[in-house]
């Protein structure tokens, strides 16, 4: 079924063996030699990567207090997730590990490197760039994988060719 909205109207192009495909995938990606997950955009820190709200994981980008009566079932936490990035704070701020979270769905904020977190979102989908973590093979690894060799930073992002949707 095609979600509304014209954000969305690609949707409708959609085939049944595409959202098969869409509903297979995984929400994270571990590396577990690594000590680290790949998630599309945010965590609630305090809960326990399993019990994460699938939506969330997709669309959180801040924190807010959470209400102790609302807090979930499932992820007892004093925080929950937020679109809405005037309110809250950064996720990622709050997450203490122990595992290394790469994420993205943060354009606003750009790259975000903290102890444990990397923010990879530079706004590919608007005409910006294009950001990757380089990662070492784990027998030449150190904790904070590759650098790139024209500019010794560890991420790379080199700039989009065109722009492939407003900004919203």
């Amino acid at each position: 079924e095609a979600m509304s909205g014209s954000k969305y109207s690609w949707t409708k192009e959609l085939c049944d063996e595409d959202l098969y495909y869409l509903r297979s995938l995984p929400y994270t990606i571990r590396l577990p030699m690594r000590q680290a997950v790949i998630v599309h955009a945010g965590l609630i820190p305090g809960a326990a990567i399993r019990d994460q709200d699938p939506l969330s994981l997709i669309t959180t980008r801040n924190l807010v207090p959470t209400e102790s009566s609302k807090a979930s079932k499932r992820a007892r936490s004093r925080w929950e997730g937020t679109t809405d990035q005037g309110r809250g704070v950064p996720w990622a701020s709050k997450w203490t590990g122990p595992e290394h979270i790469y994420f993205g769905h943060n354009t606003k904020l750009g790259v975000q490197q903290r102890p444990f977190s990397t923010g990879l979102d530079t706004g590919c989908v608007y005409g910006g760039k294009l950001t990757a973590a380089i990662l070492e093979p784990l027998s030449t690894q150190d904790n904070y994988g590759r650098v790139c060799q024209e500019c010794g930073s560890p991420l790379v992002s080199p700039k989009c060719s065109k722009q492939y949707r407003c900004k919203v």
